[in-house]
């Protein structure tokens, strides 16, 4: 038999989730015979897995050794063990807002990255955490040998007794994404309470995005655009049409909505510095809507000038879009974080960047 108490960490997801997290091997209509039968029981009753389970939750699994293995067989936890809330109890609050963190170079490898000189944490508590993201590193791996910041934020927590690493009931994450050369907030998720809340509410855009970024041109009025966008995979470019466009092509299903506010901060005439509200969220989004307006973002060849972005090059070293995820607001509807306000510091590239265009921030 196999027992596993519920905690604070990953309370809140239905039994069924839990148990085809655990039993990953198994198909799940032998998960649900199981409940059935009453060789999963929930606090020593049938359950029929739809339960949302709570702090103190006891789940057993009354398997045989061999069938348990089989179905999980990287499950470390030995049989009668509880899976223990490794999380300190303080609610640790390390909001930072004065220093010039983030940094511009080449992209990162493993040797670039340790644990303890690149994770920059904004603000932690129980159960979540919101990240600072350097220049140069993903947000989520693409390949087996790369570095992201959710795997640095993993190890992080498995390091400082924050997650245990064998607990496979659920596994603390990064929530958004940002471009690998895109500076500023991530958020994640620290616990399945967390997990869920930023989930939501990233979704009913109830957490506003700011972003800060230069441009190339003069920009002297706010502009509330919404658009079209469709993801070309083959080359990781989007295409963008506007609303009059998609109407006449149909609505095609393979364009997706996007909305954002773009509004001049300081301009020099020939460059503008700009704060961009993000509404939606889709790849590219900024960067491509900003060039089909005729303001392309600096040190962007993806969509930009390469003229201009060569001059960009030649003066300030900048080899990619200069994009920073600066503010996160959440809403009066975010619950214990209602109204509260978080700020990434602007990278000491972009300081000195918009300090030699004119344009200080």
């Amino acid at each position: 038999m196999q027992e596993i108490i519920i905690n604070s960490s990953n309370e809140g997801q239905k039994l069924k989730k839990i148990c085809f997290r655990i039993l990953k091997e198994a198909p799940q209509s032998f998960t649900y015979k199981m409940l059935r039968k009453k060789n999963i029981t929930l606090n020593g009753k049938k359950a029929t897995g739809e339960e949302v389970l709570k702090n103190g939750d006891s789940i057993k699994f009354f398997l045989s050794d061999e069938t348990f293995s089989k179905f999980s067989p990287d499950y470390k936890i030995a049989s009668n063990q509880t899976v223990s809330d490794n999380r300190q109890s303080a609610n640790v609050m390390n909001q930072r807002d004065s220093e010039n963190r983030g940094y511009f170079g080449d992209q990162v490898s493993s040797e670039d990255y340790s644990l303890s000189d690149s994770l920059d944490i904004l603000y932690e508590d129980n159960d979540i955490a919101i990240l600072n993201k350097g220049y140069g590193i993903l947000s989520q791996k693409a390949g087996v040998d790369d570095i992201s910041i959710n795997e640095l934020f993993v190890e992080y927590l498995i390091k400082n007794g924050k997650y245990d690493k064998n607990d496979q009931t659920y596994k603390p994450s990064v929530c958004n994404r940002l471009d690998r050369n895109t500076t500023g907030i991530i958020l994640a998720g620290k616990s399945m309470k967390g997990l869920q809340f930023l989930s939501k509410h990233i979704k009913d855009k109830s957490i506003d995005k700011y972003y800060y970024t230069i441009v190339n041109g003069k920009m002297d009025k706010e502009y509330d655009i919404e658009s079209f966008l469709k993801k070309n995979h083959q080359n990781n470019t989007v295409e963008i049409i506007n609303t009059t466009l998609y109407k006449k092509k149909g609505s095609p299903k393979d364009f997706d909505h996007i909305h954002t506010v773009f509004t001049p901060v300081k301009s020099n005439g020939e460059y503008t510095l700009i704060k961009v509200k993000l509404i939606t969220g889709k790849t590219h989004q900024i960067r491509a809507q900003l060039a089909e307006m005729g303001y392309p973002v600096i040190g962007d060849y993806k969509y930009g000038s390469r003229k201009t972005n060569d001059i960009i090059k030649q003066k300030f070293g900048l080899n990619s879009q200069l994009l920073h995820a600066r503010e996160i607001h959440f809403s009066m509807a975010c619950e214990n974080y209602s109204n509260k306000i978080f700020k990434a510091p602007f990278p000491e590239r972009f300081i000195s960047i918009a300090k030699e265009l004119g344009l200080s921030i």
